[in-house]
């Protein structure tokens, strides 16, 4: 069972960048694709452990974001290359703790523009919340790994079947088109 969640999840996450391909969010599920993509190939072909590539792939989706943080693109370069750096060192269980913090700066990067959508707009994105309440779903993931690690592969699989949900919805809906919205002028 635990395969065929990967293998879905595989499949399906490939597909999200052909439709956010115009948005602002396309290279952010470009870098997923390649990863969940990347992954597959690592692990079945060469046998390696995909924590550390998955922290590569976090700074890069990190990176994607730059034009969402209010910082300058090199200054994020050098600082995500010292943290890599930095990570050279440390044993495996710290890496994934660096996942997870570099996926809640991308989920507080998320809320800050789900914020900036809302006191513009005064209505909620469906497609911020979906990034968002995904974004969580992946930091729980490593969390649970982490710190439950005779159970936390369960809510790894478990978040991976959860996750295969927002590929799909990603399919169908993007920031710049979207459609699906909770209007609050009326009610404010």
């Amino acid at each position: 069972m635990a395969w065929l969640i990967y293998y879905i999840a595989l499949f399906t996450w490939l597909l999200p960048p052909f439709k956010q391909r115009k948005g602002e969010y396309f290279y952010y599920f470009l870098i997923i694709a390649y990863a969940e993509s990347t992954s597959y190939l690592l692990l079945k072909l060469l046998h390696l452990h995909l924590d550390y590539f998955y922290f590569c792939f976090s700074i890069v989706l990190l990176r994607s974001l730059y034009n969402i943080i209010k910082i300058n693109k090199y200054i994020l370069d050098i600082l995500l290359i010292a943290v890599f750096i930095i990570t050279l060192f440390v044993p495996l269980d710290y890496v994934k703790i660096f996942i997870a913090i570099i996926h809640l700066i991308i989920l507080l990067l998320f809320i800050i523009r789900f914020t900036e959508y809302l006191v513009t707009n005064q209505r909620i994105l469906l497609f911020h919340t979906a990034l968002i309440l995904y974004e969580s779903s992946i930091i729980f993931k490593f969390i649970f790994r982490v710190f439950m690690p005779v159970t936390g592969i369960d809510y790894f699989y478990i978040t991976s079947a959860f996750e295969i949900l927002f590929a799909f919805y990603f399919l169908f809906d993007t920031a710049e088109s979207s459609k699906l919205f909770i209007n609050l002028k009326n009610k404010l």
